[in-house]
């Protein structure tokens, strides 16, 4: 029944927080940087999450047609345990997610709207205002996440948007979380702040839709939002930068592993430079391959094979995309 409306509860959600009452944590002009790992939170602290700006909406969609019925309760502080929407999990990370996790999940207090079979939609947020200093800044959202006890047809989702004083979403960007692998994975979303969100809302967290108590639960960990940087001054951020370490503006990636040629000595993508890519290279000497013009000369040359040879036994890169 979810999936069935899927397209329609994702446009229609966006009138849920949009006419919301802002949190305090909104009063603030100018996107902060924020750094999560949940470490610090009492696992049995019911305001463990409200302490920290989380908060939570509810909203409700027809079961039959997806059409959008009413949401509910303003914004409220996000709760810790219970039955709905939140909490502080202990016990589900692995060797970088420490002692503690958030976990997301639906509003199950809503019980009215489960036993009628109409779809329920919790969303945990946080919420900024987007300020002139922000302008020309990338900011991203970057979280661990894995599967919890969520089953077909819920939906769960990260997400990044902004809204302006008509309560339109100027921007809304999805991460479809519905399906994570069982285990942990690195994901980001990201946006750049131009002159015309000046003022407006920045909203960034999770949210999960779903009807007669389909569990629907997701782990999150480790989240940050940063500001994007370009450490090689190439400009293209380090988000989506191909040789992160080293300027290459052109982004030249001739043989598409999403590793450019500027950092990529590894011919054979095995995720090592070794003998068999140096191998490779003498029949291309003083040729015009791209894939073996590192420095974008137009001419495979003794530059070229400097660079080579530095890799030799690393990995290529590094990448935004990291080596696959």
């Amino acid at each position: 029944m979810v999936d069935s409306y899927a397209g329609a509860w994702r446009s229609l959600k966006i009138l849920m927080i949009a006419g919301c009452v802002a949190l305090a944590m909104s009063a603030k002009a100018d996107i902060a940087p924020y750094s999560q790992d949940f470490e610090g939170m009492d696992p049995d602290d019911p305001s463990a999450l409200s302490s920290d700006f989380w908060g939570v909406f509810g909203a409700v969609y027809d079961g039959t047609t997806g059409a959008f019925l009413y949401n509910y309760g303003g914004v409220f502080p996000a709760p810790n345990d219970g039955t709905g929407f939140s909490g502080v999990a202990v016990g589900e990370g692995g060797p970088d997610q420490g002692a503690n996790q958030l976990v997301i999940y639906n509003d199950y207090n809503n019980t009215g709207e489960h036993d009628a079979g109409n779809l329920v939609e919790a969303t945990v947020f946080r919420q900024l205002v987007i300020g002139a200093a922000d302008v020309g800044k990338t900011w991203v959202f970057t979280f661990d996440a894995k599967r919890g006890n969520i089953v077909a047809p819920s939906i769960a989702d990260a997400f990044i948007r902004t809204i302006d004083d008509f309560n339109n979403a100027t921007n809304n960007l999805t991460l479809d979380t519905s399906d994570l692998p069982a285990t942990w994975g690195r994901y980001s979303l990201f946006l750049e702040i131009i002159p015309e969100l000046v003022g407006q809302r920045f909203q960034f967290g999770f949210s999960t839709t779903t009807t007669n108590y389909v569990p629907s639960g997701n782990f999150y960990d480790n989240i940050t939002l940063a500001e994007d940087v370009d450490s090689d001054g190439d400009g293209v951020g380090n988000t989506t930068d191909n040789c992160t370490d080293l300027a290459n503006p052109g982004q030249e990636d001739t043989d598409g592993d999403l590793i450019g040629n500027r950092c990529d000595a590894d011919f054979d993508n095995n995720c090592v430079v070794n003998f068999g890519d140096i191998s490779l290279f003498p029949a291309e000497y003083l040729g015009t391959n791209p894939l073996f013009d590192h420095n974008a000369s137009g001419a495979v040359n003794f530059g070229d094979y400097a660079i080579l040879t530095s890799y030799y036994l690393q990995p290529p890169g590094p990448s935004a995309a990291g080596c696959n």
